[in-house]
């Protein structure tokens, strides 16, 4: 997609800057530099992580944005 407007450039940007930031918390998640505040660790992302071959760190970022974008949209 071309950017020909200074609008479409921020929303890219800002875009991007979403998803660096769920991809650092994911990463801090599956390293164990951050925990699961449930008992348990009952989350979604503990879930991805139970199976490393399928669910990537991309893969997680894109479920995640699915996830709070159809959340937002529904609300």
């Amino acid at each position: 997609m071309y950017n020909f407007t200074e609008y479409h450039r921020t929303v890219d940007e800002n875009c991007a800057r979403v998803r660096a930031y769920i991809l650092k918390y994911v990463q801090d998640r599956r390293s164990g530099r951050r925990k699961s505040k449930l008992e348990g660790n009952v989350d979604l992302l503990s879930l991805f992580f139970e199976n490393k071959d399928v669910f990537t760190d991309e893969f997680i970022v894109d479920e995640l944005v699915d996830f709070f974008i159809a959340a937002a949209e529904t609300t």
